[in-house]
């Protein structure tokens, strides 16, 4: 029997229940990264460090000497912009002010507490600049003449917030646009200590193995880079054009890979990474593309297929240049989503569905009886032998082999708001939404709906990828990680 909307409108009551839903959830459940490169102010209890930055709090840990889970919007701060922050150390709190108000952090509990005052009993003393200006700095970057800002090779200025002294061994920098820098007074050399995202807005995402690619759009200007994180040994690079050769743009839309290449989908080209030679190459309109907005990727082993904003490429195996794939009846087609199954690609776009048989080298149009996708397609996925669409109307399942439908109506069946991005297991079937994450239990046929009072940094979800008990998301406000399935857990 299909959920009713009775149902839904109580599942959206619940999940609407403000900080008492998100203090429903355990520490870890819900784990976000953000931009962290911009620090604001610097506490230390027994064991952590804590920074305060634009994007929330970095944790480092003194023992381990590394950094834990950041403490964010997922865990119950009010605004992720920290203005200040000090540990009250008769209550094992850290009192945190934010733009959206004061906030303690009880250590032992982990829990937040709203409200109450902002009174740090005294400003760290931070040390002058004559007593860190004569350490050396990474490769590239060196203090500008009064130390108070870190230049690199391309002239880019970051202010140096503060100098922190943890021991008397030990300093931290904290900086305006690259996050914390470390120092040892034995070796005499500050280095920085890199963590959390380029940038923030998050609208793909690649698991390559241990690897995860991130990336998004600049605000207001060009993006800062993409990031590439190990989670092997938790270590955060970033690609950044200005440093990087064939990379002319980091403002990204899609990222896909293959057993040989990582593939950017940027604005102005497709960009491929050689993982082996650890070089880029880039591809526009000059190398065979229909436009340079790349909008969607889709490997299938041996063939890339890239959706641009004019129309459908291909990469051959063995070639080094696009091929334009011709289709008259669709000139200039916007192409959302691709996937392939077998010897045919679905394609995706503003009009509805394409099938493009490989075999019979011919292309129709899919047709939809209920009209859910003879509309505008935001993304195809093939799971086993079923193909899913997503549309603005809801989330379909199509049996190619059977031909038959079975449709999920947004609104009515599907919470949340317009479907953009599906993943989809033997479990469950997830949806990034304009207004939160939802998920279908395949065993009680029940959504579910997830949005910041659960976790999530923001409601509008750009992307996901579901990794096994977890499921990540990326919106305009960073990159989060939920525990979803826990055996015995229930919501």
């Amino acid at each position: 029997m299909k959920p009713t909307a009775k149902i839904f409108t109580l599942l959206v009551l619940v999940y609407s229940s403000g900080w008492a839903a998100k203090a429903g959830w355990k520490p870890g459940d819900w784990v976000s990264w953000s931009n962290f490169r911009y620090v604001t102010s610097v506490a230390q209890d027994f064991k952590y460090l804590y920074f305060g930055t634009t994007g929330g709090i970095l944790r480092f840990d003194k023992f381990s000497r590394k950094a834990d889970f950041p403490l964010t919007e997922s865990d119950g701060l009010p605004d992720g912009w920290v203005n200040g922050m000090y540990y009250d150390a008769p209550a094992d709190e850290l009192v945190v002010e934010t733009q959206g108000g004061v906030t303690r952090y009880d250590i032992t509990s982990e829990d937040w507490y709203t409200g109450g005052k902002f009174s740090p009993p005294a400003q760290p003393e931070f040390l002058r600049p004559e007593e860190y200006g004569n350490y050396f700095l990474d490769f590239g970057y060196s203090f500008g003449p009064d130390f108070q800002f870190i230049q690199d090779l391309n002239l880019r200025r970051f202010p140096v917030n503060f100098a922190y002294q943890e021991t008397p061994h030990d300093i931290w920098l904290g900086t305006w646009g690259l996050g914390v820098a470390w120092g040892n007074v034995v070796a005499g050399q500050i280095k920085l200590f890199n963590y959390g995202l380029a940038d923030k807005d998050v609208r793909a995402i690649h698991i390559d193995g241990e690897v995860m690619y991130v990336g998004g759009v600049g605000y207001g200007s060009p993006s800062y880079g993409i990031t590439v994180y190990d989670r092997e040994d938790d270590s955060w690079h970033y690609w950044e054009q200005i440093k990087t050769i064939n990379l002319p743009s980091t403002d990204l839309n899609v990222i896909t890979g293959d057993s040989l290449y990582i593939w950017l989908g940027t604005r102005y080209g497709l960009v491929r990474y050689n993982r082996k030679k650890d070089i880029f190459d880039s591809f526009t309109r000059a190398r065979g593309l229909w436009d340079n907005q790349i909008t969607a990727l889709k490997s299938d082993g041996k063939r890339l297929w890239v959706g641009t904003s004019r129309g459908l490429n291909v990469f051959e195996p063995g070639a080094d240049s696009l091929i334009k794939v011709e289709l008259p009846d669709y000139l200039d087609y916007y192409v959302r989503a691709v996937e392939v199954d077998s010897n045919t690609v679905w394609i995706g776009g503003d009009r509805g569905v394409l099938k493009l048989d490989l075999k019979e080298k011919t292309s129709q149009r899919f047709i939809d009886p209920n009209g859910m996708v003879n509309t505008r397609i935001n993304h195809i996925l093939k799971y086993r032998d079923r193909i899913w669409f997503a549309s603005p109307l809801g989330i379909m399942e199509y049996d190619p082999k059977n031909d038959s439908y079975t449709h999920y109506s947004q609104g009515v069946q599907v919470p949340g708001g317009e479907p953009l991005q599906l993943a989809v297991d033997s479990r469950a079937v997830w949806a990034a939404t304009t207004n939160g994450a939802v998920r279908l239990d395949r065993q009680t046929n029940q959504w579910y709906l997830y949005n910041s009072f659960d976790g999530l940094l923001d409601n509008y979800v750009q992307t996901l990828v579901l990794e096994g008990d977890y499921i990540w998301f990326g919106t305009a406000e960073g990159l989060t990680r939920f525990h979803w399935y826990v055996p015995g857990r229930v919501e």
